[in-house]
């Protein structure tokens, strides 16, 4: 029973209802705004986890769309690739000088290759209807991945943002108060330093 009383006593406190008069207007409008935020987060959390994730879904749904029509062709390397890590962080390719047959045609530029590839090596690449070289198509996997990802920053970003207005705030009521003490001590002050 005690316990219930001191957690109340606490929350009164923190909301700043206990009618302490040293509590200042500023001291009720920062509990309350601090109450106002903790209660906004979890609705606002869900909508922007909802809403990432439905936009990350249509905008890779369109590329998953857009890979469709692409079609896979066998390239031979011109050049070997070099054998460093990719130049795209994240990225197990390198783009590498090659020639490949679109259409009956015989096309040349860079295709994506494994570090290390030698020259004169077969890779498969994914052509476009114009017969040029494209990325990999995005596979359902990465786009699940994609959404998942989103999803789960969502309410992380929701939370800084809070947390912005939160400072935001603090910051400008701190700049009153510091005010109002630098006021009341211009009073206070030359009686006490007599």
């Amino acid at each position: 029973m005690r316990s219930a009383e001191s957690w109340r006593e606490r929350l009164v406190c923190r909301l700043a209802l206990d009618r302490n008069p040293l509590r200042r207007v500023s001291d009720r409008v920062e509990a309350w705004f601090v109450l106002m935020l903790v209660t906004a987060f979890v609705p606002l959390a869900v909508l922007a986890t909802v809403s990432t994730a439905d936009w990350v879904y249509a905008s890779g749904a369109r590329e998953v769309k857009a890979g469709s029509s692409l079609r896979q062709v066998t390239a031979v390397l011109t050049e070997a690739a070099p054998a460093s890590a990719a130049p795209v962080p994240g990225s197990a390719l390198i783009w590498t000088p090659a020639r490949w047959k679109s259409d009956g045609m015989t096309r040349i530029g860079a295709v994506p290759a494994a570090p290390g590839s030698i020259a004169k090596s077969s890779v498969s690449i994914w052509v476009d209807a114009g017969g040029q070289a494209e990325p990999p198509p995005l596979t359902a996997g990465q786009l699940s991945a994609r959404v998942t990802l989103a999803a789960m920053m969502a309410p992380f970003v929701v939370g800084l943002g809070l947390l912005l207005l939160w400072s935001g705030l603090r910051c400008l009521l701190d700049r009153r108060r510091l005010a109002a003490w630098s006021r009341a001590w211009s009073l206070v002050g030359p009686r006490w330093t007599r």
